[in-house]
């Protein structure tokens, strides 16, 4: 995380973010990452959860959404290749709890064998935390130190 910055946009509600949009900047200059985060107040549309990566050889991409109580995919995963196809991976159910209970069996596993997760190492999720610290600090700057830590 040495030289990374970030540089934010945001709607505040009771003095924290509610809405943001931030772009992070590293030092080299090869790397392009921005970020939108929060909830708005939208009518009809109570949860929104999406990205878009793009690498070197390929762009991911998902949307998710609850739109008049009900959840849907907006875009499904999808692998857009650098050949030109498009693959949508079968995730199996797509059940998020499937997901998560995968998260708490690798947990398991790592404590019973006493090794480190690559997937949910500690080192990543200190990353993480130091991505968010950098979006609330970049965004109570712009706001004259107004938005709350």
């Amino acid at each position: 995380m040495n030289g990374v910055a970030a540089t934010n946009a945001a709607t505040l509600r009771d003095g924290l973010p509610e809405f943001w949009h931030s772009q992070f900047g590293y030092p080299d200059g090869k790397y392009v990452v921005e970020a939108t985060s929060g909830t708005i107040e939208q009518q009809g549309r109570t949860f929104d959860h999406g990205f878009e990566i793009h690498l070197e050889r390929a762009t991911l991409l998902f949307q998710f959404a609850v739109i008049g109580g009900e959840g849907r995919y907006l875009c499904p995963p999808t692998v857009l290749e650098e050949g030109g196809g498009v693959e949508q991976p079968d995730l199996g159910s797509g059940d998020p709890m499937n997901a998560f209970e995968a998260e708490l069996r690798t947990v398991i596993d790592c404590v019973r064998k006493n090794q480190e997760s690559e997937i949910l190492s500690g080192a990543l999720a200190q990353d993480a935390i130091r991505l968010c610290q950098m979006q609330q600090e970049s965004i109570a700057a712009s706001r004259g130190g107004r938005a709350a830590s």
